[in-house]
This record gives C-alpha cells, sequence and structure tokens, in this order.
C-alpha cells in the first residue's frame, strides 16, 4: 500500500508540472506585459530561437507567482501544499523573484522526463542567471539527455547553450549545469553510463578568472 501510495504522489507531481509548464507556455504566446514582451524578445532575437523551436523546447514566461499560486490552486485544483513540494520557489518568509526579475521558465528535461523547471533571468547580468525550484535535483544527471540515449554526448556548461544546439539538429549535447568540474559530477558521468552512453566529450566555455596572484586559469578549473 505504501508503494501505491508514493506511486501515485509521484503520478501527481509528474502531472502538475506538466500542467505547470503548459501554463508558462501559454503565458509566453499570450500575455501582453512588457516582462512578457522582454521574455520573447531575449528568446528570439538574443537566443535566436524560432516562434516553432519556442513552442517545441516548451518555454514559457512566469507571471508573478501569487498568479501561478491562484491559477495552480483554483483552475486546476491542486493543493498549495503539493505545488510548494513539486515546484516550490519561495523562501521561509514566503519571498522569491520567480515571475519579478526571473522570468523565462526552462524545462529541467532528461531522458525524455521533466523533472522541474528553472527560471532564468532575461536581463541584466546580476547573479544568480537561474533560480531551480527547490526539489529539483540538477547534479545527478545532465540535463538535455537525449529521450533514446546516445552512445557520444558533447558536454556544455550552461543550460541554454544545450538546448541552442538541440534547435540547431545538433543530437546528443546536453549541460553539467554550471563552470565548475568537481567531484559531484562524478553521478552526472555514472548516469550517462547507465543510460548507454560510452563517450563524453567535455566542451566548457573559454571563460578565464583572475587569481590573487594575477594568473589567469579556465574559469571551469577545480579550485
Amino acid at each position: 500500500p505504501k508503494v501505491k501510495i508514493a506511486e501515485r504522489r509521484n503520478a501527481r507531481k509528474a502531472t502538475l508540472l506538466e500542467d505547470l509548464m503548459e501554463y508558462f507556455s501559454w503565458c509566453l504566446v499570450n500575455s501582453s506585459t512588457e516582462k512578457a514582451q522582454k521574455t520573447r524578445s531575449y528568446l528570439k532575437k538574443e537566443r535566436g530561437f524560432t516562434p516553432e523551436q519556442i513552442e517545441k523546447l516548451h518555454f514559457g514566461f512566469v507571471p508573478l507567482w501569487s498568479s501561478v499560486v491562484t491559477f495552480m490552486t483554483t483552475k486546476k485544483k491542486y493543493l498549495k501544499e503539493e505545488l510548494d513540494e513539486a515546484c516550490g520557489v519561495c523562501n521561509a518568509e514566503g519571498k522569491t523573484v520567480v515571475g519579478r526579475t526571473h522570468t523565462l521558465a526552462v524545462p529541467y528535461i532528461c531522458a525524455g522526463v521533466l523533472k522541474g523547471l528553472l527560471f532564468r533571468r532575461v536581463d541584466g547580468d546580476e547573479k544568480p542567471k537561474y533560480i531551480a525550484n527547490v526539489a529539483l535535483d540538477r547534479r545527478s544527471e545532465f540535463f538535455n539527455y537525449p529521450e533514446n540515449g546516445s552512445s557520444v554526448i558533447v558536454v556544455v556548461e550552461g543550460e541554454m547553450d544545450a538546448l541552442t544546439a538541440t534547435a540547431a539538429g545538433i543530437p546528443g549535447v546536453v549541460s553539467m549545469g554550471g563552470s565548475e568540474i568537481a567531484g559531484e559530477r562524478k553521478r552526472q558521468v555514472e548516469r550517462a553510463f547507465a543510460f548507454g552512453t560510452r563517450s563524453i566529450i567535455l566542451c566548457p566555455d573559454l571563460d578565464t578568472r583572475t587569481e590573487a596572484d594575477g594568473t589567469e586559469v579556465p574559469d571551469h578549473a577545480k579550485r
């Protein structure tokens, strides 16, 4: 019985995430707010995605989070506790910048499974660029790993870089979700091998950082 209860909860969580993704996609197309226009402009002008690619990759626009909660609890009939568990973004005081500064929704998909959502800011260089929902584990599996597996994958840093390659028709490009190569990345590699990958090509950005002594080193070097 406990197994069946867990299965039902997981199934409902998966459905909730899919409903969120569909809602954000709808908002991206239909919202007329200035923030929505900036989000569409970022995808089309700065990243070069076509409307067809935007739809296929399920990008979305996030309105104020209070509006998200209202939609999911009144229109979709989820409990707020279910929303918080599946895609919580608020801190202990109930505050979040998702829907304010971070308005682009990016589905976090691995091997065809929607694991959660990332929220990206589309203007300014302030950090962090991305905010993940609280329950999302970005360290265990490569973002954008192909649904049917791939014997060879190319690992890039950013999620948007992987999706840009996918939109251009380049197969097997995944993201490790960061620039630092450290021991915890071992889990991502192990999962890729479990999915059937046999060769991994690492393709980090060529950014550099300056050490205290003035030496420039690759930003992805282990610290």
